[in-house]
């Protein structure tokens, strides 16, 4: 567990630099674009690491964002395609996650913390959580949800009948164009 923790690294490294970031016009804006990593998700005490492309697009009226994950390679073992659709409601401190072919599924609704300073800033972090029922058992779901210029991820936190929360996976993505920079092979200066 320490393993899957310890490489989330939402920060900024100590090579990088601030950048200036202003309010965007919408809450929607800087979650739209191409975004490329891996997702770590932990089942049966295993790890399960797999690539993960998210394309993010943004409703005309602003009023939602879509988002379509694609897990693995076409061929490949886990490839699947998924849909999803985020509202966000800082008013009532709430957010739509709506599965494309399950719009009622448990998790569609979730309760937020930080969506208000998220919002005005467009940039950070806040929190999302829903509960469920699942047979016997009482299910708390929480995500932490982080957007910087270049980089989104999102770690995904459960707890069963009251047990302390446990972490059940972790998405780092950067932005495709920052991405294909960064395997970029570098070039040396001769002096």
């Amino acid at each position: 567990m320490v393993a899957l923790l310890g490489s989330v690294g939402y920060g900024q490294t100590p090579a990088s630099a601030p950048v200036a970031v202003s309010a965007p016009a919408d809450i929607y804006a800087n979650f739209v674009g191409t975004w490329v990593g891996t997702t770590r998700v932990l089942r049966e005490g295993a790890e399960l690491t797999e690539p993960l492309r998210v394309e993010v697009t943004e409703d005309a009226n602003r009023s939602h964002l879509r988002f379509f994950f694609s897990y693995s390679q076409q061929g490949e073992d886990g490839f699947a395609h998924v849909t999803r659709v985020a509202t966000f409601d800082t008013a009532k401190n709430e957010m739509t996650w709506q599965q494309a072919d399950e719009p009622e599924a448990p998790d569609a609704l979730q309760h937020t913390a930080g969506l208000t300073a998220f919002a005005e800033k467009g940039y950070g972090a806040f929190n999302a959580s829903y509960e469920i029922g699942v047979g016997n058992h009482h299910v708390v779901n929480r995500c932490t949800y982080v957007l910087h210029p270049d980089m989104f991820g999102y770690v995904w936190y459960e707890s069963v009948d009251g047990k302390p929360f446990q972490t059940y996976s972790v998405t780092r993505l950067t932005r495709e164009n920052s991405a294909q920079a960064s395997v970029t092979k570098p070039v040396l200066l001769n002096k």
